[in-house]
């Protein structure tokens, strides 16, 4: 499959934006005591909805590009995530107790209310150890409703809710391309009413699950990222004027921010859409030139492939410094969240090479080994 490398940078700094949302979340930080740029920082659920933007793009590429059918298609997908998921994931079953004995320490830091949600939760959590262990193990753990059992989908690895979000859009992604993708022009408006049905209905009378971690509630942001590629399919290989999308784009973005009163909850599109722009333009333009090498230095491009690593194993680290930290030092918030983050950061980058070796590629190749034997033609 041709690789965008823009994209690949860009999941360096997502997954670096979710990296300090948590760090500074563990030290008290929340977005209600902060304004501006640290309370973006905070908020680092966009960096995943951007994530998940990047998600519907590349995987319609990727169907669109390589032959194969649907098992070697899933085979794949399962084996670029689940190998890595199942390790950590019993990593963090083992670090529970580690993680509850930070929450009791972090008086200095958390307040009061905070810690008490908090314990809670993750009592809740080792009451239902068992269900947690079998709905992980099978990746569907984000389907599951907070009425039914609470506090699934994050439970002892917090960021692999979003891992089970991305494995139920793999399993129906090669329909949703087929139906897009065909040349009816009804079937592709079903397509469309029915995501924006699913949307509709998922807020109205679908019940709620922990950050949202059921196909239906992201779905408006797999669906910005699909349809944006069949814009880049179109319009890739066509003569575009340099140095108009791009500067167009941020023009939009920056206007549309300050009507709005400096709302953020646009921002993903926002970020997405800047983004694609850049995609978009021709190589010779001041906009590439200037801007692409931020995505495109060595570091964003090896950072971004191993920024799945970094996304699943951070809080992990996290829970391991804190204890650290709590047990050994008695340090004001602002020297604990910077010897914290800067720890993070190096340990979290060391690990992530680690097991992006050991774990993440090698489940890459068996995968493909494996999937080689379905690979009798197109999708199917």
């Amino acid at each position: 499959m041709r690789r965008i490398r823009e994209i690949e940078g860009l999941r360096a700094f997502l997954a670096l934006w979710v990296l300090i949302s948590h760090v500074l979340g563990a030290a008290g930080y929340t977005s209600e005591i902060a304004e501006g740029l640290p309370q973006l920082l905070i908020l680092g659920n966009y960096a995943v909805d951007i994530f998940i933007i990047i998600s519907g793009f590349v995987i319609f590429l990727l169907i669109d590009q390589v032959r194969g059918n649907y098992s070697t298609y899933i085979t794949q997908r399962f084996f670029r995530l689940y190998p890595l998921l199942f390790v950590l994931f019993l990593v963090a079953v083992v670090l529970a107790p580690l993680e509850m004995e930070n929450i009791t320490q972090s008086g200095a830091y958390l307040t009061e209310k905070n810690i008490e949600k908090l314990t809670y939760k993750l009592d809740i959590r080792n009451d239902w150890l068992g269900f947690n262990i079998l709905t992980h193990l099978t990746m569907l753990h984000g389907m599951v409703a907070e009425k039914w059992v609470p506090f699934v989908p994050g439970a002892f690895l917090g960021p692999a809710w979003s891992i089970s979000l991305e494995w139920q859009f793999y399993l129906v992604a090669p329909l949703l391309f087929s139906l897009a993708a065909t040349r009816g022009r009804f079937a592709r408006l079903g397509v469309i009413v029915a995501c924006l049905a699913t949307y509709i209905i998922a807020r109205k009378l679908l019940p709620r699950v922990e950050y949202g971690a059921f196909l239906p509630f992201h779905i408006e942001f797999f669906f910005f990222g699909a349809c944006s590629y069949f814009i880049y399919r179109h319009l890739h290989n066509s003569v575009i004027k340099p140095d108009f999308l791009f500067p167009t784009a941020m023009a939009t973005v920056v206007m549309i921010y300050f009507t709005s009163g400096h709302d953020f909850r646009l921002f993903p599109i926002a970020v997405w859409l800047v983004f694609f722009a850049l995609m978009l333009e021709p190589k010779e333009s001041l906009s590439h030139r200037f801007i692409a090498p931020l995505f495109l230095n060595r570091i964003s491009l090896w950072l971004g492939k191993v920024s799945y690593s970094i996304y699943l194993l951070h809080t992990l680290v996290i829970t391991l410094i804190s204890s650290v930290l709590l047990s050994y030092f008695d340090l004001a918030r602002g020297d604990y969240v910077s010897i914290l983050f800067v720890s993070t950061l190096i340990f979290t980058t060391l690990f992530s090479w680690l097991t992006y070796r050991y774990i993440e590629k090698p489940g890459i190749i068996l995968g493909k080994k494996l999937s080689s034997r379905f690979n009798t033609g197109r999708f199917k």
